[in-house]
This record gives C-alpha cells, sequence and structure tokens, in this order.
C-alpha cells in the first residue's frame, strides 16, 4: 500500500491452499506411472489409438509379435498392420465404438507381420474418452492365439475323420448302386456284342447311363476327398447355402435308407459369409447325423408323443437384411433333448450315445466353428423335435449376393 508521496507503507499478503492441487497433481502422476509400467510390461500386445486410427502408443510385446520397433509402428495406422481381408471388418467395429453403439469388442483377426507373414490374433478394443467426455479413441489387448488355431484345426479333422467314419456303410451303398447299374448296363451291351448283333438305340442309351453313373460316382467320391482333407486354407467369403447343400449330399442316400424325408427351403439370392465352407458344410452334417440318430432312437423306445410318425428333417436358410446375418435352421422331428443335459451338449466329449457310436466332439466342434466365424448356434426343444439355429454375420468385404436356385 502506497501513501500520497508513492512511498510504501504496507504490505498486504495473500495465501492460497493448494495442498490437495499438489495431491490430486501427485496421485494423477502415479496414475500415469502406474499405467504406463502396466502398458509397457504386459506380456500381451496393448495399442493407443486416436480418432484417425493412428497408433499412438504401442508396447513392447506388441513390437515383438509384429517384427517392428516402436519408432516404425507409433505414427503408422491401424490398417497397415491389419489383414487386407480384415480391414473393413475392423473398420466397422472401431465405428461401432466411436460412435457409442458398442463399448466394447472382442473378436478374432489376422495381422501382418513386417517379414509378410499372416498372424492369427483375438483382439479386445474398448473405447477411451477426454476430459470432455469425448470419444478419443481406442486401446486394443492382443493376444496370441496361433496355437490355440492349431489345436482347433486339428480337433475340426479329428471331427471331419470321425464323421467319415460314422458314414462309411452310408457311402458303400451311395457308391454300390451306380456300380450295380454300371454292371448291368454293361451286361447287356456285352449280351448284344457277342450275338454280332448292330449297336443300336438301347446300347447307346446304356452306354450313356454308364457315362452318367461313372460321373455320379466321380463326384461322390470327390466331394469325400474334399470334405476329409485338411484346410490349411485362410478364411474367405463363401455362399453358404452351397454349404448346406453339400451335407445334404453327402448324407441323403443314408438318410433315405433309413426312411427319414428331409426338405430345404433356400433364398434366391443370399449373400456371402466369411469363414471355410468345408467347415460350416461339417457343422450341418454333424446337425444331420444328429438328427437321424435322435430320430432312429425315438423309433427304437418308442416312448412319449414323439415316438410315432417320426422322421423328418427341415433346413431353412435365410439372408437376414435387417440384422445382415444369415440364419440356418436345422428341425427334426426326434425326441426332444432332456433339460437336464441340455447346457451341456456343446461340452467336448460330452455324449449320450453308446460306447464306439459318438465321440462327443460334433456339436463341441460345431460351436467352435461357427464362433470362429463370429456366429452364435443355439440349440431348442420345440413342440415337434429339436431345432439348432445357426446365426452368422454376413461378409464386410463383399456386399454383392449370390444368385441361387431353390432347391
Amino acid at each position: 500500500v502506497f501513501d500520497g508521496k508513492g512511498q510504501v507503507r504496507q504490505i498486504a499478503a495473500w495465501t492460497r491452499d493448494i495442498t490437495d492441487q499438489i495431491k490430486a497433481e501427485q496421485a494423477l502422476k502415479e496414475s500415469e506411472d502406474r499405467f504406463r509400467n502396466l502398458f509397457e510390461k504386459s506380456a500381451v500386445g496393448m495399442v493407443l489409438a486416436g480418432p484417425d486410427a493412428r497408433l499412438r502408443l504401442v508396447n513392447n510385446a506388441l513390437c515383438d509379435f509384429l517384427g517392428y520397433s516402436k519408432e516404425e509402428l507409433e505414427g503408422r495406422t491401424l490398417w497397415d498392420i491389419t489383414h487386407p481381408d480384415d480391414k473393413k471388418g475392423t473398420q466397422h467395429h472401431r465405428e461401432q465404438l466411436i460412435k457409442g453403439i458398442k463399448d466394447r469388442h472382442h473378436w478374432e483377426k489376422r495381422y501382418i507381420h513386417k517379414d509378410g507373414r499372416t498372424l492369427w490374433r483375438h483382439a479386445s478394443t474398448s473405447l477411451f474418452r477426454d476430459a470432455e467426455g469425448r470419444p478419443a479413441g481406442v486401446v486394443g489387448v492382443v493376444q496370441d492365439i496361433s496355437g490355440a488355431k492349431e489345436a482347433q484345426n486339428e480337433l475340426i479333422q479329428a471331427s471331419k475323420l470321425a464323421t467319415l467314419g460314422e458314414m462309411a456303410t452310408g457311402m458303400a451303398h451311395e457308391l454300390n448302386q451306380p456300380l450295380q447299374i454300371i454292371r448291368i448296363a454293361a451286361d447287356h451291351c456285352l449280351i448284344k456284342v457277342e450275338k454280332g448283333l448292330e449297336v443300336d438305340e438301347a446300347i447307346s442309351s446304356r452306354l450313356e447311363r454308364i457315362s452318367n453313373q461313372t460321373g455320379r460316382m466321380a463326384e461322390i467320391i470327390d466331394h469325400m476327398q474334399v470334405f476329409g482333407r485338411f484346410d490349411g486354407t485362410e478364411s474367405e467369403p463363401f455362399d453358404p447355402v452351397e454349404s448346406v447343400d453339400g451335407a445334404v449330399k453327402l448324407i441323403i442316400n443314408e438318410l433315405n435308407l433309413a426312411d427319414i424325408k428331409i426338405s430345404t427351403e433356400f433364398p434366391q439370392t443370399c449373400r456371402p459369409v466369411r469363414g471355410h465352407p468345408v467347415q460350416l458344410e461339417q457343422v450341418i452334417l454333424n446337425f444331420l447325423t444328429n438328427a437321424r440318430d435322435a430320430i432312429a432312437h425315438t423309433r427304437e423306445t418308442r416312448e412319449g408323443p414323439h415316438s410315432k410318425n417320426t422322421g423328418h428333417i427341415a433346413i431353412l436358410v435365410a439372408d437376414d437384411r435387417d440384422t445382415d446375418n444369415i440364419w440356418i435352421l436345422v428341425s427334426n422331428d426326434g425326441a426332444p433333448i432332456p433339460d437336464t443335459i441340455m447346457e451341456r451338449i456343446f461340452d467336448p466329449f460330452f455324449t449320450t450315445k453308446e460306447a464306439g457310436k459318438g465321440t462327443g466332439l460334433g456339436l463341441a466342434v460345431s460351436y467352435g466353428i461357427i464362433d470362429a466365424m463370429g456366429g452364435k448356434i443355439l440349440a431348442m426343444n420345440t413342440d415337434c423335435g429339436v431345432d439348432f439355429s445357426i446365426s452368422i454375420p454376413v461378409a464386410f468385404s463383399s456386399s454383392s449376393s449370390i444368385s441361387l436356385a431353390k432347391a
């Protein structure tokens, strides 16, 4: 305070307690240090990406996974390390997080190593916000699942071979029928030739029948070889109806022998899904063999309202444009699944069949295949029997439809 001559008369001072501010700053620094320590030393890959999808922070584990240094990765975009076929799916998940449609995502995706290799990883992503609560980017956790994928593929292969073994009797009849037709037709031709008769229209007709039946046998054998082959290919967009139809063709003769009718309803156009065509065929084949066994068991036991007039399987495929899912429904009129075991039917090695008549792998493997495709599988008892339903998201890499003839 100054007097009239400008001389200092008094000194006034004010103080403010900043203890809480200092504590808050210290707590914030400790929190940041803990986060950075956890981030850097985590055994799983971690990444922090901004709204523009650029990598702001990456940890050592992610660098080790992908073969890059931090300097090489930070500043790049997510798309630079994502497999081309998974870019649109990653973009879709990211947009849902940024728009607040979902809080987090979990899915399997492929990354590109620095040396060009394709790597399978399980990605978990969550949205993080700035101080004003606005979306600021995405934090992701990336786990190595290469070993799990190899084990899954081996289990799928074992299940396929077990299925082929169970179908051996039906396949033998399937091949024996055209062989009998070929033998009879060939015998008729030989008799005419031995008698010196001229080749007439009847012989030409029989020779044409021989050609058709050998073609049918070759198709059956080729299909079995493709189905039994180890599937080491990468997932791809494919027509789900072709897989369903392929499974029906493999087992239809066996169902006919068992006096089981099968009906199918397919859409005229169907968008593709992403995965392995033979694996989806295996899932449907598992459902059909289970339905066959359930119907046979119901007929043998002759108990309950489902014991009479059984013997029908219905398959419905629908392209749901509202949810962007392909739905597959497989219904049978066998006995319902007891409530006491309904929750266990997808467990590995769980089976209600007698020893030697089932491995307990079919439904467990089916669940794993559909889950890997990003879909869901559900079993439900109905008034008429049992329904198995599958929902699979359409492939993000293609918006086109595949034209189909109604079965």
